[in-house]
């Protein structure tokens, strides 16, 4: 499918090699809907990695987001179950 096979590159089985450039033009130059979708994706990802490397920051982002999506809300509550005070320290709550 892909016209340029550096898009992704596996090097040895242990690690991957992206191309940013290709993999951008590749993105950008998809129907409108497609590139919704990949963002919408990215999102998700980036949420996903910022719990797992940076658990403060994604709650704060959480905390921000809440107001337009509930679904931030899940690992603020999972938050408040297993640290005792974090709700009653934020007003949101």
């Amino acid at each position: 499918m892909l016209e340029n096979q550096t898009l992704l590159r596996a090097i040895a089985g242990k690690h991957s090699e992206l191309d940013q450039i290709t993999c951008c033009d590749f993105i950008w130059g998809l129907p409108e809907d497609a590139s919704r979708q990949i963002h919408a994706y990215l999102h998700r990802l980036q949420h996903g990695l910022e719990s797992r490397f940076d658990p403060a920051a994604h709650l704060r982002a959480c905390e921000e987001h809440l107001e337009y999506d509930w679904h931030y809300g899940q690992a603020l509550i999972e938050e408040c179950s297993i640290t005792p005070g974090f709700c009653r320290r934020r007003e949101v709550y």
